[in-house]
């Protein structure tokens, strides 16, 4: 085996695999246990959601810095679900933009990912946040996530349809 693609981006070099054992080993090593990645996306679903509720209601209030944060957290617990959901560990920060690729499969249209971090680090805009969450939400539904939402009593649609 020349190489071994580990998601996108090549992280190793496999020159010789005459079983295949060493492929699979790598294979394992970049996959997370699916009972882990079930019971992690619950819990990172609904961090998501809570960082996206303190931003908007930051913003509501003014709180301009308060809204810009949360909405730097809720895209680190994003990007975490998101891949948790692919059964992958999150890549380190420097090493994401090559890896978003494999979240493309969810859904997103190529480039997108990367453009919303991007503006949910950078300025926390309410609107985008709100369009983000609709996303994210009909994703995590569709994946049977549905309950997490839900526990949240109406308060997640209540500030999704605050106008900014």
């Amino acid at each position: 085996v020349e190489g071994v693609q580990v998601g996108i981006e090549q992280t190793a070099r496999v020159l010789l695999d005459k079983t295949g054992a060493v492929t699979a080993a790598l294979e394992r090593i970049a996959t997370m246990p699916e009972e882990k990645a079930k019971a992690d996306a619950g819990g990172l679903f609904d961090a998501y959601l809570n960082a996206f509720y303190r931003s908007l209601k930051a913003w509501r209030r003014g709180d301009e810095l308060g809204g810009r944060l949360q909405a730097a957290e809720s895209a680190m617990h994003l990007v975490r679900l998101l891949f948790s959901l692919e059964r992958r560990w999150t890549p380190y920060h420097d090493r994401l933009i090559p890896q978003l690729a494999l979240l493309e499969t969810q859904g997103w249209p190529p480039g997108y990912l990367h453009e919303a971090l991007l503006d949910l680090v950078r300025t926390g805009d309410p609107r985008r946040q709100q369009e983000i969450e609709a996303r994210v939400e009909a994703l995590l539904r569709d994946r049977g996530y549905g309950s997490v939402v839900n526990a949240w009593g109406g308060e997640i649609e209540r500030v999704r349809a605050f106008q900014f």
